[in-house]
């Protein structure tokens, strides 16, 4: 209870970073006499290519001088062992985790140097009880933290295609039936794409805090490249999806420390129609909370179910690898469990070596040596407990 949120928003942070490239500027007639001299940067400008590596390098200067570590796995995670702060930052802001004391003294730290947007919140009687971070609004209850996304995207997304008063749907995807066609759909008009283009990407970012957005995301975002005729109906229906389902919020609720991370993997097999690609999708938990989950287009095609499972599994478990590092580094020591509903994947991670699967490569094998040396354990679930399910299916 006595532990802090607080959110530092820094001003104008890249004009803090030491410019590493030679780069020239115009300067003003009167500076310039006419256009005779011209400027050298010493710090970097916002636009300039080397500005986001100057300021994190700034960062970590500043972060190491106050005693902060740089955790080894995820770039831009600091802990400070003598102060218990835990600080994530992203570009120019910094959500840090601590004691009062302890946040109020990083803060005043930071302000000697630069100028700040400060927000504080906690679960004592007279605390802030919401800030703001990365665009989400995040809310502490007396049963934990709640995270909500920016639900305005949803809106621009109506407003651009002219869709506010839509009919909703209850699902943001449907599958096409399998036709065989003898022409390829011609290309959208230049306009029509740059309209698909940029309610794909808007998509995609509010898919970052919408797992149930996610098969549909990706699925738009494989038509940016060259969006065609027929390719608007799927930003259609997503957003009369979102008519229905304008906003999500994650819960997440106290509960006892020193959890094992539970990753939960699936995939469909040759799922794409045009590619015969198949999807991989999972689900990281942290005892009930879950930390992160993804759906994702498989670099090559699967020969087998199995191998398409595989795939997925392997994904899951690196993905659940650098959670367990990360949380080694706020000294906890989770152990690391993957669930599966395939039978045949399991079978072929538990074993040493190809055996009958000679097409196998060394990189999808290596899964087996973390099970044998006891990194992981692989577990087999039902279908129906198997909720990274509904990242592979529409």
């Amino acid at each position: 209870q006595k532990r802090k949120l607080m959110v530092l928003d820094v001003k104008r942070a890249f004009l803090h970073g030491i410019a590493t490239w030679t780069i020239y500027v115009e300067l003003p007639g009167e500076e310039s006499e006419n256009g005779k001299y011209v400027g050298r940067l010493n710090r970097t400008l916002y636009g300039t290519r080397d500005a986001p590596v100057a300021w994190l390098r700034a960062v970590r200067e500043d972060m190491e001088a106050l005693g902060f570590l740089e955790c080894k796995v995820t770039t831009g995670v600091f802990v400070h062992p003598g102060r218990d702060i835990r600080v994530v930052t992203h570009v120019d802001d910094f959500l840090v985790a601590g004691e009062y004391n302890d946040v109020a003294w990083l803060r005043d730290e930071m302000l000697k140097k630069y100028e700040l947007k400060v927000q504080i919140a906690g679960w004592e009687p007279g605390d802030e009880k919401e800030l703001s971070f990365l665009g989400r609004t995040i809310t502490l209850s007396d049963d934990g933290v709640t995270m909500e996304g920016d639900d305005k995207h949803v809106v621009r997304l109506q407003e651009e295609w002219g869709m506010e008063a839509c009919s909703a749907v209850s699902t943001p995807y449907v599958k096409p039936a399998q036709v065989f066609e003898t022409s390829v759909p011609n290309e959208l008009p230049p306009k029509e794409a740059a309209l698909f283009r940029r309610a794909a990407a808007r998509v995609n970012y509010v898919a970052l805090d919408r797992p149930d957005l996610s098969f549909a995301s990706r699925i738009a975002a494989s038509k940016m490249s060259t969006p065609r005729e027929g390719d608007d109906l799927i930003i259609k229906r997503i957003i009369r999806y979102l008519q229905g389902k304008p906003w999500v919020a994650i819960h997440y609720g106290f509960q006892e420390p020193g959890p094992d991370v539970v990753v939960l993997t699936d995939s469909d097999w040759a799922g794409c129609l045009e590619t015969r690609r198949s999807t991989s999708g999972g689900v990281v938990r942290h005892g009930k909370h879950t930390i992160s989950w993804w759906c994702k287009l498989q670099t090559g095609v699967a020969l087998s179910s199995c191998e398409a499972e595989l795939n997925s599994t392997m994904k899951g478990a690196i993905e659940g690898l650098n959670l367990q590092r990360l949380a080694n580094a706020f000294g906890d020591w989770p152990g690391l469990e993957l669930r599966t509903d395939a039978s045949a994947a399991r079978g072929v991670i538990m074993r040493q070596g190809v055996g009958k699967v000679r097409h196998l490569h060394v990189k999808q094998l290596w899964i087996q040596d973390a099970v044998a040396k006891g990194e992981l354990t692989v577990v087999k679930i039902p279908r129906a407990e198997n909720c990274s399910d509904a990242l592979t299916h529409a």
